[in-house]
């Protein structure tokens, strides 16, 4: 089977080019462009991950990012500025990043965030290809997955890709191709669950890994997550007994 080549951009000052050198990846490239000279042309980038490092120029930072959402909104986009006030990272999530790292980043946690964006990217490529969740619902997805119906597995990669955006019943349907109602019957056939109850479960699971970040507020999970309101992420937790274990004695910690 021919391995698809993945790509990687770069966005960030010159000076820092060196810094993300040494992020090689196997049957990758990686490219750079220059902060200052991004917001032009930005429709006609080409790349399966986008690195938007701003520094301190945060408001460049977010005009870049918002342009790239616009025109690309299925390219995940790693948002990172030496500006880390919770404010700051809820808008960047807003905003449609995927993740945010403080400046500079930490390589080996970049490094392994991108690695799973980039297994992501390939189970969207390639139909049989299972997704790899953790959970209570796990063994069965991953299982389900590995078959799907190419409308159904399409769905499941729109909610992979943009959980931590709005989704609606009304737009996974229309990525399946289907009225609501036949698709709520054959995602529950062939997923074992409704598909807004998927969202929730892939939301949930998220957040499990970002309570392992302690400079990570409940707030900025819950945006990051997809929950505008910090008390529907408290209230979907209280279902998923995974999350009580470190929710329950995060809450405080973190704050609201």
């Amino acid at each position: 089977m021919t391995t698809t080549k993945k790509s990687i951009l770069a966005i960030t000052k010159k000076v820092h080019f060196g810094s993300y050198e040494n992020l090689l990846f196997e049957n990758v490239d990686l490219s750079f462009r220059p902060l200052n000279e991004s917001l032009e042309n930005v429709n006609l980038l080409k790349s399966d991950i986008v690195i938007i490092d701003c520094d301190s120029d945060i408001g460049l930072g977010f005009d870049i990012l918002k342009a790239v959402k616009a025109t690309h909104p299925g390219t995940p986009v790693i948002f990172i500025t030496s500006q880390s006030s919770e404010n700051s990272v809820i808008k960047a999530y807003r905003a449609g990043a995927r993740e945010y790292f403080k400046s500079p980043p930490n390589m080996l946690e970049l490094k392994s965030t991108i690695e799973g964006l980039l297994k992501l990217k390939e189970t969207t490529r390639e139909k049989r290809s299972p997704f790899s969740l953790s959970g209570e619902f796990g063994d069965e997805l991953d299982e389900a997955t590995s078959t799907l119906p190419p409308n159904i597995l399409r769905s499941v990669c729109r909610v992979m890709d943009n959980f931590h955006m709005k989704l609606t019943l009304k737009e996974l349907a229309e990525a399946a191709g289907m009225s609501k109602f036949h698709f709520c019957r054959s995602f529950n056939r062939h997923c074992g669950m409704s598909p807004m109850k998927f969202v929730s479960h892939i939301r949930i699971q998220r957040s499990l890994d970002l309570l392992k970040r302690k400079e990570m507020s409940i707030s900025m999970i819950a945006d990051a997550v997809g929950y505008r309101d910090p008390g529907n992420l408290k209230e979907k937790s209280f279902k998923n007994s995974n999350f009580v274990l470190l929710f329950g004695n995060s809450c405080y910690r973190h704050g609201h």
